[in-house]
């Protein structure tokens, strides 16, 4: 599942561009699209590949708003996070699939001299209540105007409590999301300098003087179905570039046993189980376990780096912390694994 979120700075302006164009081009199952400044009945998005728009406007005439395309119908779809003081703005829209919720949405700005820094802290926890509270794995994307660390902007010190780089909202953005999803592109490239949004004064985006703003953020629930994570910076229209998320299929079927796996990168691996009542089931998922949770639903969650596998079922057991794994074959209600 191809996945772009893209804050366009106007739907009306990108659509004089070649805004049509970059949709078929990349082709994406579901595009989120931030920042429309439009009314409804403005905004005429002619491409036959998306059948099913939805649109949350702002109150106010020409500000903010958020959109979403997609090629098959969701399952539901809601307008903002059920805040009156929040919903103004056209700000949230989440669609529901099967097994996730997806959303997007557009962060209210600080302003500058940190103006509106209340309400945007406000915003902040009242957002983080609405994802947290969904009863299903939640896909974030949006503009969420916020460098998280030093590396997602070229001159952290010259920003530093400039709106979008204020410790308060640094720490907001931890404490109310961070604690709770993963920034899949930091997470898959911890190193990597690349950015989402250039200022249109001093030729910003020539210079490559950007900010990393745009995010993919993913339950850790979902994070096995994570394959890649990329910020598209040659695709012009707007002062942002558009993001993109992939996502593999949730399971593969093996006999009676059910089995999700997915190898991501030569560094990275993940993958997950649903227990099998009665069946001690042996997990092999890369290399070193990073992270387990259990789910109520009763599914066992591992998340790994390099070099273990694990026996699963209401607890799990650490049966090899250096081997190697050579092979795996699933076979009716079995598992055999072939360990170096």
């Amino acid at each position: 599942m191809k996945c772009i979120s893209w804050n366009v700075n106007g739907i009306r302006a990108v659509l004089k561009k070649d805004f049509i164009e970059i949709l078929y081009a990349l082709d994406a199952d579901v595009f989120c699209i931030q920042e429309t400044k439009a009314q409804p009945e403005q905004i005429e998005i002619d491409c036959e590949i998306y059948p099913y728009q939805y649109i949350n406007s702002a109150e106010k005439k020409g500000y903010s708003g958020t959109m979403i395309l997609c090629k098959k119908e969701p399952l539901s779809i809601h307008y903002g996070i059920g805040k009156e003081e929040h919903d103004k703005e056209g700000r949230v829209i989440t669609i529901e699939y099967e097994d996730f919720y997806l959303v997007t949405v557009y962060t209210p700005n600080a302003q500058p001299n940190l103006k509106r820094i209340d309400y945007r802290l406000a915003w902040d926890q009242a957002f983080s209540a609405y994802v947290t509270s969904l009863d299903k794995p939640v896909v974030i994307c949006g503009d969420l105007n916020v460098a998280n660390k030093e590396i997602d902007l070229k001159n952290p010190d010259a920003n530093h409590n400039n709106p979008g780089f204020s410790d308060q909202e640094r720490e907001s953005f931890k404490a109310n999301l961070l604690k709770y999803y993963m920034d899949s592109y930091r997470t898959l490239y911890p190193e990597k300098e690349e950015y989402s949004w250039w200022s249109y004064r001093t030729k910003a985006r020539e210079r490559n003087a950007g900010w990393r703003i745009d995010y993919w953020l993913v339950s850790k629930a979902l994070w096995d179905r994570v394959e890649d994570s990329k910020i598209l910076t040659d695709v012009y229209g707007s002062d942002h570039c558009p993001i993109e998320l992939d996502l593999n299929q949730s399971t593969r079927r093996f006999g009676n046993t059910v089995v999700g796996m997915q190898s991501l990168s030569e560094k990275r691996a993940s993958a997950y189980l649903f227990n099998v009542p009665g069946f001690d089931f042996v997990l092999y998922s890369g290399i070193q376990m990073e992270q387990t949770i259990f789910g109520e639903d009763g599914r066992l969650w591992l998340f790994v780096r390099s070099g273990r596998c694990f026996l699963g079922k209401a607890s799990f057991v650490e049966i090899g912390r250096q081997e190697k794994i050579l092979s795996v074959l699933f076979g009716g209600d079995r598992c055999f694994l072939s360990i170096l």
